[in-house]
């Protein structure tokens, strides 16, 4: 997990038009790659869910008022999500 966050942090998010602008030799195919993987492995949502605290630094606080659920009840879902993830992809 800390990989795929530091895999993640160090691609900063581009806008469309950036990535118009650019050739397909400077396509990041590792965070395309990890995208993918994800999608195979969770369901857009949890995705959504990890994105949210990982890479957009949305505390647990405001994630658990986002969802409706205490936030208790987030570090749990994390902590399953985590386990979900390394669980499926063998690590």
């Amino acid at each position: 997990m800390r990989e795929l966050r530091k895999k993640m942090e160090s691609n900063s998010v581009e806008s469309l038009e950036e990535v118009q602008d650019v050739g397909a030799e400077e396509i990041d195919y590792e965070k395309i790659e990890i995208e993918l993987t994800m999608h195979k492995v969770i369901a857009d949502e949890e995705w959504e869910l990890i994105k949210d605290f990982y890479l957009r630094g949305i505390t647990i606080r405001e994630l658990a008022e986002k969802y409706g659920i205490t936030e208790n009840n987030m570090t749990v879902r994390l902590h399953r999500l985590r386990k979900k993830i390394r669980e499926r992809i063998g690590s």
